[in-house]
């Protein structure tokens, strides 16, 4: 309590006590004239005595009200300075304050720290997604591609080797044509090293590229290939189709060559509404399809890049009938105009 609330209570007990004091001699007045108390034939002295007997106990008890009332004024608590008041509310939200902002920058350092956690497992994961993509990627154009390269040139200079004495003209010959095709599979090597395959095939049309392929596969082998593209089919094939199609017909006429023994091998490229349909068929021993799954990764490799083409393919093959594969895909250049 600070001192002016003190001092107006104070001020108050004394007034009062003061209107207190006239009403108690209101008080004593009335009594003396009170004849039932005060009769009239009482003498003076003792009526006088009496009156100043009552002032005194009036007084005694006013004195011990006005005692009562600066005594209880007194020990009422003193009131803190509004500067002190002021300073320690000051003093609580500062510190509030403080601890607000401590746990903030805490918690926005847990959440940093979070974060980049999340981000570098998020990377760690593409990474190991990537290494394995890449992986099977190799693989699959080592097996469709080089592989299938130096196993025709292999029967190449194995059929030099056998002409070598009846007909050493045409050997020569089929040995030339084996080192040329012995550095062209080294030069799709280093391309396929330096990432530069792609490239490669897009600076050629789609037909020779799928004529080049024939040819190395053909080589030294008395296959004819029927190979017919429709221009505007061949048109719509899109350069980011153009390996995983060519490799498609890579496997394909590789397995009818070398495994098949196929005399004649068709090619056909024709449209399709707003689709694209590839056929490679050929008349060799054909297969029997529950055997053909469980080996090889030949057909596993179709499947998997005809997806990649978000297209549909069918392998039918029947034995001592030949095989018959069937492509379907999404042709993204544009459809020819009636």
């Amino acid at each position: 309590m600070n001192t002016i609330t003190r001092f107006s209570i104070i001020v108050g007990l004394l007034f009062v006590l003061g209107a207190a004091a006239l009403l108690l001699q209101f008080y004593v007045a009335l009594t003396m004239h009170n004849e039932s108390l005060f009769p009239a034939s009482l003498p003076a002295e003792i009526r006088l005595r009496e009156l100043w007997h009552r002032e005194q106990i009036a007084v005694l008890a006013l004195t011990l009200l006005a005692l009562a009332g600066i005594t209880i004024a007194a020990l009422l608590p003193r009131a803190q300075p509004r500067s002190a008041t002021d300073q320690t509310a000051r003093q609580g939200i500062e510190l509030l304050a403080r601890a607000a902002a401590t746990q903030s920058e805490a918690l926005t350092r847990e959440r940093d720290v979070r974060l980049r956690t999340e981000e570098n497992l998020a990377m760690e994961q593409l990474r190991a997604g990537q290494a394995v993509a890449d992986k099977v990627r190799l693989g699959r154009d080592l097996h469709d591609g080089l592989i299938q390269s130096l196993y025709a040139t292999g029967l190449t200079l194995a059929l030099a080797r056998q002409k070598m004495a009846s007909e050493p003209a045409h050997a020569a010959a089929l040995l030339d044509h084996g080192v040329e095709m012995l550095n062209t599979t080294l030069r799709e090597l280093r391309a396929a090293i330096d990432d530069l395959s792609a490239a490669r095939q897009q600076e050629q049309s789609f037909a020779a590229a799928v004529h080049g392929v024939t040819e190395l596969l053909g080589s030294g082998r008395e296959a004819r290939f029927d190979t017919q593209l429709d221009a505007t089919a061949t048109a719509r094939v899109s350069m980011a189709q153009l390996p995983d199609l060519l490799q498609i017909i890579r496997e394909a006429v590789s397995n009818a060559l070398r495994h098949g023994a196929a005399r004649t091998v068709t090619l056909r490229l024709h449209e399709d509404g707003d689709r694209l349909a590839l056929l490679v068929q050929d008349d060799g021993k054909g297969f029997d399809p529950a055997k053909i799954a469980a080996t090889g990764h030949g057909l596993a490799n179709l499947r998997a890049r005809a997806a990649l083409l978000r297209g549909e393919l069918r392998v039918t093959g029947v034995p001592g009938t030949g095989t018959r594969v069937v492509l379907t895909f999404p042709a993204p250049g544009p459809a020819a105009s009636a």
